[in-house]
This record gives structure tokens, C-alpha cells and sequence, in this order.
């Protein structure tokens, strides 16, 4: 008779946690619905004194003297400037684009 009582208990116990991980699992699924879905890009600001910059291969130009790209995020005017560098030994950079950010992003959204 004792037996059957432990086994009772082991499955009451198990059955209170499984009910509890089903609980907390239905609180995780109704906290994450209530995220804020905006993306915020002064928190991703990773430059210095409003200004971010990153550099990629614009996938021109030979593989020893590829051509090169400097994005720079002007935060407070909120502009994007893209710059090519197309020879290092020139020593030159030129501005081949500018954006506002507020009008990329709108059109980006199709308004």
C-alpha cells in the first residue's frame, strides 16, 4: 500500500510541473506579443559624436584592387553618404551619393 501512495505522489508532483511549465511558457508567449516592434537606430549608433561609418567591397574592380564603399550614417542631419575609393594609391575619396534617411525609409515602406 505505501507503493502506491509514492507512486501517486511522484505523479501528482510531476503533473504540478508540468502544469506549472505550461503556465510559464503561456506568460512567455503573451509577454512577447506585447514587444514593441520598432527598431530604434540611435541605439545602434556604434560611431562617434553622431556619425557611423562602415566600409564594404562593391563587388567591382579586380580581386587584387577591388573597389571599396565608406557608408556614413550622419545622424544629425540625417543623411546616408556613400563614398567609392577606386584607387588607394590616389589617395582619393569621392562622394558618389547622399540620401536623406526620413525620405529612403518612406520610400523604403512604399508611401
Amino acid at each position: 500500500m505505501n507503493t502506491r501512495n509514492d507512486k501517486q505522489s511522484i505523479g501528482t508532483g510531476a503533473a504540478i510541473l508540468w502544469a506549472t511549465a505550461v503556465l510559464l511558457g503561456a506568460l512567455v508567449i503573451i509577454q512577447a506579443g506585447r514587444l514593441e516592434q520598432r527598431a530604434y537606430a540611435d541605439q545602434a549608433n556604434s560611431g562617434q559624436q553622431g556619425y557611423s561609418v562602415c566600409s564594404a567591397t562593391t563587388g567591382q574592380g579586380s580581386p587584387a584592387e577591388p573597389i571599396e564603399a565608406v557608408y556614413v550614417v550622419d545622424s544629425r542631419d540625417e543623411v546616408l553618404l556613400v563614398y567609392a575609393i577606386e584607387r588607394f594609391q590616389d589617395f582619393k575619396i569621392q562622394l558618389r551619393h547622399s540620401e536623406n534617411l526620413g525620405a529612403l525609409f518612406t520610400r523604403a515602406r512604399g508611401n
